[in-house]
């Protein structure tokens, strides 16, 4: 009789995981806006990051500071900037790859976001979610797809809580 009494229980408790921890939260959105600015060179597709308050690029070794989001998460918030003729939608791709693992890294942060970019400049804000709880030197790498391209980026950085 007990044996019956605790698989039941089991099977109960089993069932209500889902319910009891609740749906999955999602990233909030990527914010977008078009900027005006002059073509960079060539006029070549260009991927920048940028720092969020000052719209200067981002240095090699940059601090990237944790914030709460409006989902009850924690994420890192990720400023680029993309120039690019072509009125087309891009994928952002951003992954943070903790140090000090060479074949593979830590996976510390990543976000994907799918947004329509602007003929010329394109300044998209990507939260990242946070997977790892510990201030560490990392690499950002960036990728951005569409229009029949794919370009790359990558910069070391600190991820700061």
């Amino acid at each position: 009789m007990s044996r019956s009494a605790l698989l039941v229980g089991a099977l109960l408790g089993f069932s209500t995981m889902g319910t009891v921890c609740g749906p999955a939260v999602e990233s909030p959105p990527a914010e977008v806006t078009c900027d005006g600015m002059a073509a960079p060179g060539e006029g070549e597709p260009v991927l920048l990051l940028v720092d969020p308050e000052t719209k200067t690029p981002l240095l090699e070794g940059a601090t990237l500071q944790t914030e709460r989001g409006p989902e009850l998460g924690t994420y890192v918030y990720v400023t680029l900037r993309h120039y690019t003729a072509d009125v087309e939608g891009y994928i952002y791709a951003l992954r943070v790859v903790q140090d000090g693992y060479p074949e593979t890294g830590a996976l510390v942060a990543e976000g994907t976001s799918f947004v329509g970019s602007c003929s010329g400049w394109t300044e998209v804000v990507v939260p990242l979610a946070l997977n790892l709880f510990e201030t560490t030197p990392a690499t950002l790498r960036l990728q951005a797809q569409g229009g029949g391209q794919v370009i790359e980026a990558e910069m070391r950085v600190n991820v700061a809580y």
